[in-house]
């Protein structure tokens, strides 16, 4: 395991000394194993004979002699060098996947079957007008999503947000809203994603953003295409009056006997 071609060649070497990595607390490991008489999982760093670092994982016995002296020490040493960089590998891919939600502009939460939170991001916790730490484990429904825009109770039956929870659809909406932790609501675009882990339907992931200033801008040009259609209205209602009072002048002049005066009108 350490790379010494034999037991003799591993025995010449002092391990107690130059075996192991420098920060490794081999001090610990022996007081333990005194105090003790055993010692179990315990995790160090040794060093190769070629210079190379191992992960392992000690568990041993003390064998002592009729005065309770220790004479050596009997156990098993367990390469888990690829386990441990494994699983730093994951930790590292978590911290990273962290940071990106965590920069993520859109709100982003994750709910367990439930309806519970079980992440949120940043900005999420900033919409909703919360510290993250005060959502995680509550339930979401009655949290931000409880009541309709005309302010009458949103049943919990109606919520597609929880359809997706129950039936594992997806869905997205742009005719709602959330609510904040002070009261007041926003108009919200949100996607509800299903989770699942091993083919089993295990939560679900919400992207929302708050639409204020598009609903806001919405508004605005519908006011003001209403306004142009009223001027338009209004402008086709004169030039039909006009129209109908060059008829009646050319009528006029037709029975006076003179020619009428606007060829145009019929």
């Amino acid at each position: 395991m350490l790379g010494y071609p034999s037991s003799e060649k591993l025995a010449e070497r002092n391990i107690e000394k130059v075996g192991f990595d420098p920060l490794y607390p081999r001090l610990s490991f022996l007081e333990q194993i005194e105090k003790d008489g055993e010692i179990n999982d315990f995790e160090s760093l040794w060093t190769c004979l070629d210079g190379s670092m191992l992960f392992t994982r000690e568990s041993a016995r003390a064998i002592r002699d009729s005065n309770g002296t220790s004479l050596y020490y009997d156990g098993v040493v367990e390469d888990i060098t690829e386990s441990k960089r494994a699983k730093e590998q994951l930790e590292h891919l978590y911290d990273h996947n962290e940071l990106i939600l965590s920069s993520a502009a859109e709100g982003i939460l994750g709910l367990d079957l439930q309806g519970n939170h079980t992440f949120i991001n940043r900005a999420a916790a900033r919409i909703l007008g919360y510290e993250a730490k005060e959502l995680l484990g509550t339930p979401s429904h009655i949290t931000w999503h409880h009541t309709k825009p005309d302010g009458s109770p949103f049943p919990k039956e109606e919520c597609a947000i929880l359809v997706t929870l129950r039936e594992g659809t997806a869905c997205r909406n742009s005719n709602e809203v959330f609510w904040r932790k002070d009261g007041t609501c926003f108009p919200v675009e949100y996607a509800s994603t299903p989770i699942y882990e091993k083919d089993q339907l295990a939560g679900a992931v919400i992207t929302f953003t708050d639409i204020t200033e598009r609903k806001q801008s919405e508004i605005k040009v519908s006011g003001q295409l209403d306004e142009l259609r009223r001027w338009y209205d209004a402008t086709a209602d004169r030039e039909e009056r006009i129209i109908e009072m060059k008829k009646e002048v050319n009528e006029v002049l037709t029975k006076a006997g003179k020619p009428r005066r606007y060829e145009s009108a019929t």
